[in-house]
This record gives structure tokens, C-alpha cells and sequence, in this order.
């Protein structure tokens, strides 16, 4: 799956990086903004597939490589596509519910959407969707920042 990526600023990142305890605050700034992430993409997963991928949006455990700390957002779990009301195109009620049901992870499904399939055209939202949360955690940042540089 493609990376999206949201860079804070970089000015922000530059005084973090000069504070003596950078690794601990990094990862306090990050942990409390990853929830407005996991707000954004659980409601565009809700709208534009299912509740239930919605829901399995979970953060990863923060780590760090050469460019810094991080954390991801990623859908989790599997769906049951019994549901798929987006492939069903020409199916009638009767053979839909014969239809076999598959278990798909929902990291799959998510990309399913995003790229297109041979029988489903890409349906991108992620880009859009970190576009949109963009200011929300740019301004979480700068508070995680702000309270860990008032409170040393």
C-alpha cells in the first residue's frame, strides 16, 4: 500500500529536535494527535465503504527511523464482503445471497478502493482525507509542543 504522508512543521520540528528529553516529547505530541488522524480516516472509511472498516481504524505503536518519530494509522482486522454492495453491479437479491462470502483484510479492501480493481474503478480518499485533517493536527502539534516547552 502507497504511503501518505503528513509533515508538520518543519520549524516545530526544528525546536523539538534541540530539546535535551526530544524522544520523550515526540512521542507524547504524537500520541495526542493521532486520534484526530483516526477521526478523519475512520469517517472517510465509514462513508465511503463500510462502518465496519470505520471502526477497525487503529494507530500504530510510535517508532522512530532515520527521519524521526512516527506513528501510522491503518485500518485493522477482517471484513466478511457479503456486504459488498459496490461489486454487485447486475446481481440479483436471490444470487446475492447465494453468493459465497469471502474474508478480505481490511487493509486490502482499503486498497481496493483506493487503486480500483479490473472490475471496480479507483476510488481514491486518502490523499484527500490527510489533506483535510492537515490543520486539525498541525494545531495539536503546536499545543503538544507548547505544553511540553511550558512545562519544563
Amino acid at each position: 500500500m502507497a504511503r501518505f504522508e503528513f509533515n508538520g512543521d518543519v520549524d516545530l520540528i526544528r525546536q523539538l529536535e534541540k530539546l535535551e528529553n526530544y524522544d520523550e516529547i515526540a512521542k507524547q505530541i504524537l500520541n495526542e494527535a493521532a486520534p484526530v488522524l483516526i477521526k478523519y480516516v475512520s469517517r472517510a472509511f465509514t462513508q465511503r465503504i463500510s462502518a465496519e472498516v470505520g471502526r477497525s481504524v487503529k494507530k500504530t505503536t510510535l517508532d522512530k527511523n532515520k527521519y524521526g518519530w512516527y506513528v501510522a494509522v491503518r485500518p485493522t482486522g477482517n471484513t466478511t464482503s457479503g456486504h459488498w454492495k459496490y461489486s454487485n453491479n447486475g446481481i440479483t437479491a436471490k444470487q446475492l445471497k447465494n453468493r459465497k462470502k469471502v474474508t478480505l483484510r481490511n487493509m486490502d479492501l482499503v486498497a481496493y478502493f483506493e487503486y480500483g480493481t479490473s472490475n471496480m474503478p479507483a476510488k481514491p480518499m486518502m490523499q484527500s482525507t490527510v489533506n483535510d485533517a492537515a490543520d486539525e493536527i498541525s494545531n495539536k502539534l503546536q499545543e503538544g509542543f507548547n505544553k511540553a516547552v511550558n512545562g519544563l
